[in-house]
């Protein structure tokens, strides 16, 4: 199963106004409705999970998708958790974890997401007490560029599109 977290502009300035970010957050699921191509997002695809030891894990690939004509350096994800998720194993990325936060950050190879490419095979297996806890995680990734969340925009295909931009959000 793939879900692709997204913010969405006009979503998200009205949030910000309202001092919080809690409703910036759209499925790609729900652009694709409306036929947008966005601009950046991030996905996650969640592959096999099992159980062992009365702990459940479950393995996830995550993707930067960049449908700009700009590159995009100096990006993070981060993708809240609840409980006591923990990371087993990760690969292609930087991972912390402070309790409440998953963050990847990049490693030295794949600082940058090119223009009109899309950054795969970012990959992490988690394992916590309660398969909700894991499951709640798929749809809670964003992507920051430059220690701020990253507000897509739908891509015109007629223009050239070379804006990557962030925006400051607040708690």
């Amino acid at each position: 199963t793939t879900t692709e977290t997204t913010v969405d502009n006009a979503t998200s300035q009205d949030a910000s106004s309202e001092g919080g970010n809690a409703e910036t957050a759209t499925t790609q699921a729900e652009q694709q409705e409306t036929g947008e191509q966005l601009s950046c997002y991030v996905s996650m695809d969640a592959g096999d999970g099992w159980e062992g030891s009365g702990k459940y894990y479950n393995q996830y690939t995550v993707s930067i998708h960049n449908n700009t004509s700009s590159d995009i350096k100096n990006w993070s994800i981060k993708i809240p958790v609840a409980g006591d998720v923990t990371i087993d194993s990760s690969w292609n990325g930087t991972f912390s974890n402070d309790g409440g936060t998953i963050t990847i950050t990049p490693v030295e190879y794949n600082g940058t997401v090119a223009a009109n490419s899309t950054l795969a095979d970012i990959g992490f297996i988690v394992v916590a007490s309660s398969k909700s806890d894991i499951d709640a995680m798929a749809s809670a990734a964003e992507l920051y560029v430059d220690g701020q969340l990253y507000v897509s925009t739908a891509v015109d295909e007629g223009q050239n599109n070379t804006e990557v931009t962030a925006t400051e959000t607040t708690e």
